[in-house]
Parts: C-alpha cells; structure tokens; sequence
C-alpha cells in the first residue's frame, strides 16, 4: 500500500497542472465506433452462449442440436450413380 501512495504522489508531481489538449471531430467518430464494435462483440458473444445455454433444450434432438450433417464423399471411386 505504500508503494502505491508513493507512485501516485510521483505521478501527480510529475504531469502538469493543465493539459492543452485538443479533441478533433475525429475523435467523436472514432469513440462512436469503438462503442459501436463493443456492442456487435458483445452481441456475438451473448448469441454464442445462448445457443450454448439452449442447445440441450432444443427438440431436434442431439444430431440436429449438435449442428452435424454428413454430407456424401463424391471423391469414391467405387461410388455407383
């Protein structure tokens, strides 16, 4: 704890008192858009867990449940049309 209070004094004695800062209008696009992929992400991931969360109660069963469909190898040779 007092390595903590000591770096937050340091901290403080070393930044300036004021901070001429510009923020162009840029920048609002870019936090617009940085809240926008956060909600897409977070959409993704809600979706990903409920389908996680709902597949045992589905009724299709476990194959359909499961998402698996066996599709028919046409690289057989011995395969009869």
């Amino acid at each position: 704890m007092p390595t903590y209070i000591f770096a937050v004094i340091c901290f403080c004695l070393v930044m300036p008192e004021t901070a001429f800062a510009y923020l162009d209008p840029g920048t609002g696009s870019m936090l617009l858009q940085l809240l926008l992929a956060g909600l897409a992400g977070a959409a993704v991931v809600c979706k990903f867990f409920w389908q996680q969360i709902s597949r045992p109660f589905s009724r299709g069963g476990k194959e359909e449940a499961e998402g698996t469909v066996e599709l028919e190898d046409s690289s057989d040779p011995n395969r009869e049309d």
